[in-house]
């Protein structure tokens, strides 16, 4: 019976693993499909391997003044930027409410719960009509500063802090600290693994956002970043793209672009794979830490 329950188990996982797997295996292997190919018949497995859709990819990328290189820069640069600025400014926030529980502070929580229940969509307009009196469109500063404050992550770190609680801030003043260095030397180590997960979230959040870069930044902009390139080859028409770019990958004729949107997919996807790899033990550790609470 134990071992029936066993292999029902590891199959059940197996089963989970796989059909969580199969997008990412076919979106890569679609990417090596050709454009010609595609035209025939849109089999499962590539005739033909070949990195047409990639050439045309970084052509349509060269084509607006901006290297392929130059839209993963942005993208990493300004997520670093967000995530950093962001954890630094909830750490304090949740900090402050909750070693300094004042009515203030309730009301404030208060209204963090309520804005939680605001849908993003909603605030765009008025974003963008706030960012553009700043002058801040087509900027990078429009990427970073209207999303340094983030309530989710200041209400987790108001909870991470609960797990230290009152008395640990107490004994630290009583043997001579103040609070600025008890923030630094004792608060922030005892919650690095929360600080770690809300990174890698913030971090995944802002490099996949497409619906606010698309509206604020153009697409030749020096500023772009990968979302808005995928947003362009999803826009892209069949009929330019044969008449702009066929020579670069010998396409006689389109009637599907999957393979370019697979492609570029796949590379906007790699650093975020890379991210998850190197700190998988680290955003476990902290999720686990978050539950066992």
């Amino acid at each position: 019976m134990k071992k029936i329950k066993k292999f029902s188990t590891i199959g059940l996982l197996t089963l989970g693993a796989l059909l969580v797997i199969s997008p990412f295996f076919f979106m890569i292997i679609t990417s090596f499909k050709s454009f010609n190919e595609l035209a025939s018949g849109n089999k499962l497995w590539p005739h033909h391997w070949t990195t047409d859709a990639y050439k045309v990819l970084f052509a349509i990328a060269k084509s607006d003044g901006n290297p392929i290189w130059r839209y993963f820069l942005n993208s990493l640069w300004t997520t670093l930027c967000l995530a950093l600025v962001q954890m630094f400014f909830s750490a304090m926030g949740g900090f402050a409410l909750y070693y300094y529980q004042t009515w203030v502070g309730k009301i404030v929580m208060w209204i963090f719960t309520a804005l939680m229940a605001i849908p993003f969509e909603s605030l765009l307009l008025g974003r963008f009509i706030f960012n553009s009196n700043l002058g801040w469109q087509n900027t990078p500063f429009a990427l970073i500063w209207p999303f340094v404050g983030n309530v989710f992550t200041i209400y987790q770190f108001r909870s991470t802090f609960y797990r230290i609680g009152v008395n640990t801030k107490k004994a630290a003043l009583a043997d001579g600290m103040n609070s600025n260095e008890f923030f630094w030397t004792i608060a922030l180590p005892a919650i690095l693994p929360s600080i770690i997960t809300s990174f890698i979230l913030c971090f995944i959040t802002s490099w996949n956002s497409t619906l606010w870069p698309v509206l604020i930044l153009q697409p030749n902009s020096k500023w772009a970043t990968i979302p808005v390139l995928l947003y362009k080859i999803n826009t892209i028409d069949p009929i330019t793209l044969v008449n702009s770019y066929g020579k670069v990958a010998h396409i006689d004729k389109v009637v599907s672009t999957v393979n370019l949107k697979m492609a570029t997919t796949t590379l906007s996807m790699a650093p975020i794979f890379v991210l998850f790899i190197g700190l998988n033990r680290q955003l476990m550790k902290g999720i686990l830490k978050e539950w066992k609470k």
